[in-house]
């Protein structure tokens, strides 16, 4: 990466719209809080704020360095609305940004969340390099837009979301989800499944199910979906109206989803209607 990196990115002041006041009394109180605290209130800001941040208080200077809330944004890489830059300069620029911090990040430091939005100018190569530096700081936590290769697997990865997402082959799909052994929360949003009419999730860790308004690019589209989540507490499946009732398959007994706490369904059909009403005898506190 160093050799990558021939120079650090010019970064802009501060904008109206983020403003740190570290001058008076309450700034002090801001400034001296626990450093776990105050990389709780960074988490929600984007990486370049912190960075600008880091510039207004000498006990922040070094802080954007071990950050565990990693946050990348190209569409906030320019602040100065006066400057026209093109799709080209964005993109460098962007690169530049996201190497430069990946590069100075204190490697001792585990890093909890990875946010990514980017456009499609990024090469692959940038991508995959990326993800691999963030996973040798032990990301728990990735977003973004990712073509899987032929083989991978996120051993520490505990939440996933794809929106808009494009799968093209589903066995690679589902030997991806099975090589994330830690998957906790699996969110997926107006994704695209090619080839295939059935969908199967069927994982030991999974706690958080969403299945959200699916687009399809087929006619027919998706026809079923197979959940078996032994620790399953929230499922949600919800389809466009557009397409056909989707077949939701339970597993043969109601052990499956024994920790069921949340359930709530939409343009789905049950095949067992005698499953469905045994959930609330031997789930007393499922939310439906």
């Amino acid at each position: 990466m160093e050799n990558y990196l021939q120079r650090s990115p010019i970064i802009s002041k501060l904008t109206c719209g983020v403003c740190y006041n570290v001058g008076g009394e309450d700034g002090d109180r801001l400034s001296n809080l626990p450093e776990p605290i105050i990389h709780h209130i960074f988490s929600f800001l984007e990486t370049i704020d912190v960075v600008r941040a880091s510039a207004v208080s000498r006990k922040w200077r070094y802080l954007w360095l071990s950050i565990p809330y990693l946050n990348f944004n190209v569409h906030n890489i320019c602040s100065n609305p006066l400057e026209r830059w093109s799709l080209q300069t964005t993109n460098e620029k962007f690169k530049d940004f996201v190497n430069w911090v990946l590069l100075f990040q204190n490697g001792s430091v585990s890093i909890h969340r990875f946010r990514l939005s980017c456009l499609n100018r990024v090469d692959d190569y940038t991508f995959y390099r990326w993800i691999a530096v963030v996973l040798d700081f032990g990301n728990r936590e990735h977003q973004g837009v990712l073509n899987l290769p032929t083989c991978v697997g996120f051993s520490r990865l505990k939440s996933l979301d794809l929106q808009h997402v494009e799968v093209l082959d589903y066995n690679l799909f589902r030997e991806f989800l099975s090589s994330c052994p830690l998957l906790e929360n699996l969110y997926m949003k107006e994704c695209f499944f090619h080839n295939f009419e059935s969908l199967d999730i069927s994982t030991t860790s999974l706690k958080y199910l969403t299945v959200d308004e699916f687009l399809l690019s087929e006619p027919k589209g998706l026809r079923s979906c197979k959940v078996i989540c032994e620790s399953l507490e929230a499922l949600k499946l919800h389809f466009g109206r557009e397409i056909d009732r989707c077949v939701l398959k339970l597993p043969p007994t109601c052990v499956g989803f024994s920790r069921l706490k949340s359930l709530d369904l939409k343009n789905v059909k049950l095949l067992d209607h005698s499953f469905f009403l045994n959930l609330f005898q031997v789930l007393p506190f499922l939310r439906i």
